[in-house]
C-alpha cells in the first residue's frame, strides 16, 4: 500500500508540470499528436483531481492520515497513546502523537504519561507536564514517581511527601521514604519507624512501627518489640501482639506463625492451627500421629507414620530417638542420623531410618519384630555418644561398636559377634579403638 501511494503522489507531482507544458508549447510533449483542446486539459485536469482524491481516501482507509490535535484536544487523549521520545541528535526527550512530535523534544528525561500527567527532567531536577506540555510545576523535585490515586510521591534532599494534580504539596517532605497510595492510606517511614497516613497528611497508624504491612479486611498487620498483632483504621489494636510472623488478610483470613507453629487468624483474631513443628514422641503422646515401626536390618528399621489430625506436621525425629523392642528377646534400636517428615493432614508416611542395635546379647531383629518409640535425656551418655556420631563421619562398624560399649559394655571381643558373610568380623581393633575414644570423649561431656 505504501508503495502504491508514493507511486500516485508521483504522478500527482509531474501531472500538473506535464498539462501546464501541454498548455504553452503542446508540441514539445505530445509530437506525435495534435495540439490539445481545451476539453482534453480539462480532461487531463479532471484525471489528476480524480487521483488526489482517491490517494486522500486511501490515506483515511489506512490510518495514515491524522490531524495533530492541538493543545486543548490533547487533554481528549488516552495517556497510553502520547509517547516519550529521544532526539536522536540532542538526546533530549519529548512526547509524539501518531510519529509526530507534539511537545518539544527538551527534557534530560521522561516517563510515560500516568492521569493525564508526565515526570519529566530539566537541568537535574524533576517536574510535571501536562499533555499540552504546560509545566504544571516547578522543577525542584530530587525525584518524583508516576500519579497514584491523584497523589504522587516527590522528594527534595532524601526528604519524601506528596503533591497533588495541580502541583500543591500537600503531603510535607518529612519523611525519610513513603510508599505510594492505595486505597486512600501510604505507608511511611522515619528513623527505621513505619506508620500509615491519609491523603490529608493524618497519621492513621502512627510512625512507631518497626514492619506494616497492607490494610486488607480493614486491618493491618504491625510488628512491635518482635511480635506481631493487627490494628483498623482507627488505630485500635483489634488483634494482640503475640505472633512471630504475620502476614495481610485475604478473604477474611491472615496466615500466622506462633513458634514454630503456623496457622490462620480471622478479623476477630480466632485463631485456627495448620501447621505444627512437633517431636515424633510429643505427636504420639498427643496422639497427632500413629506410629509403628519395625526390623529391616542390623543397619536400619522401617517406620510407618500417620497424620491423625486436620493439620500440617512437621515431625522432627532426632538422632538418639529410641525404638523400643516390643519383645525383650529382641534388641532395641537407636536411630544414629535425625529424620524431619512434613507430613500432610490425614496423610502417611513410610521409609527406611539409619539405626544401630543395642543389647548385644540379644537377637538381631527381623522384620516381623515391631518397636515403640522413646526418648532418653540429652545428659544420657548414650545421647551424647549418638550426638558425637552424628557430627562425624564414621562408618557403620565404629557407630555400632560405639553404641555396644555404652548399652552392654562390651569388648573387643563381644563386638566379635557381628561377621560378614564369610563369617570374617565386621569391627576390626581399630575400629574398635576409634569407638572407645568415641565414648570417652562422650562420658566428658556435660
Amino acid at each position: 500500500m505504501k508503495i502504491l501511494l508514493t507511486l500516485m503522489a508521483l504522478i500527482m507531482l509531474l501531472l500538473p508540470i506535464i498539462l501546464i507544458i501541454g498548455l504553452i508549447e503542446p508540441k514539445r510533449i505530445l509530437r506525435w499528436s495534435i495540439k490539445p483542446t481545451r476539453m482534453q486539459v480539462f480532461g487531463w485536469w479532471s484525471l489528476f483531481a480524480f487521483l488526489y482524491l482517491i490517494k486522500f481516501a486511501l490515506l483515511i482507509q489506512y490510518s495514515e492520515y491524522r490531524t495533530i490535535p492541538s493543545g486543548k484536544d490533547r487533554y481528549l487523549l488516552e495517556d497510553a497513546v502520547i509517547l516519550p521520545r529521544k532526539h536522536e541528535i540532542t538526546n533530549k526527550w519529548g512526547y509524539t502523537y501518531n510519529e509526530k512530535v507534539i511537545i518539544k523534544q527538551k527534557y534530560d528525561d521522561a516517563d510515560h504519561f500516568s492521569s493525564g500527567l508526565a515526570r519529566v527532567k530539566l537541568n537535574g531536577t524533576w517536574g510535571y507536564i501536562d499533555k499540552a506540555g504546560v509545566e504544571v510545576t516547578s522543577f525542584t523535585y530530587d525525584s518524583a514517581d508516576n500519579f497514584n490515586e491523584d497523589m504522587a510521591k516527590v522528594g527534595i534532599n532524601e526528604k519524601y511527601g506528596f503533591i497533588d494534580k495541580m502541583g500543591n504539596q500537600i503531603i510535607p517532605l518529612k519523611y525519610d521514604n513513603v510508599g505510594n497510595f492505595s486505597n486512600g492510606l501510604a505507608k511511611v517511614e522515619i528513623n527505621e519507624k513505619y506508620g500509615l497516613i491519609d491523603k490529608t497528611g493524618r497519621e492513621i497508624i502512627p510512625v512507631n512501627y518497626d514492619y506494616i504491612g497492607n490494610f486488607k479486611n480493614g486491618l493491618v498487620p504491625v510488628k512491635s518489640n518482635g511480635k506481631y498483632g493487627y490494628q483498623n483504621k482507627d488505630g485500635e489494636l483489634v488483634i494482640p501482639f503475640e505472633y512471630d510472623e504475620a502476614e495481610d488478610f485475604i478473604d477474611g483470613y491472615a496466615k500466622v506463625k506462633l513458634a514454630e507453629n503456623t496457622g490462620k487468624v480471622d478479623t476477630t483474631g480466632l485463631f485456627t492451627l495448620q501447621s505444627m513443628k512437633i517431636s515424633l514422641l510429643e505427636a504420639v503422646k498427643n496422639n497427632y500421629v500413629r506410629f509403628s515401626a519395625h526390623g529391616n536390618s542390623i543397619e536400619s528399621s522401617y517406620i510407618n507414620v500417620e497424620n491423625l489430625t486436620d493439620m500440617k506436621l512437621h515431625l522432627v525425629i532426632p538422632a538418639g530417638t529410641f525404638l523400643s523392642a516390643n519383645s525383650s528377646r529382641y534388641q532395641n534400636m537407636v536411630l544414629t542420623k535425625p529424620t524431619d517428615i512434613v507430613l500432610e493432614a490425614h496423610k502417611t508416611y513410610s521409609a527406611s531410618v539409619s539405626t544401630a542395635c543395642m543389647n548385644i546379647h540379644r537377637d538381631i531383629p527381623g522384620g516381623d519384630n515391631t518397636f515403640a518409640v522413646s526418648q532418653r535425656p540429652d545428659n544420657h551418655l548414650l545421647s551424647k555418644v549418638v550426638k558425637l556420631l552424628n557430627e562425624g563421619n564414621y562408618k557403620y562398624s565404629v557407630i555400632q561398636a560405639a553404641i555396644w560399649i555404652v548399652t552392654d559394655g562390651a569388648s573387643y571381643s563381644d563386638v566379635g559377634i557381628l561377621q560378614n558373610q564369610f563369617g570374617q568380623r565386621t569391627i576390626d581393633y581399630d575400629d574398635y579403638q576409634k569407638a572407645a575414644s568415641i565414648v570417652s570423649e562422650a562420658r566428658k561431656m556435660k
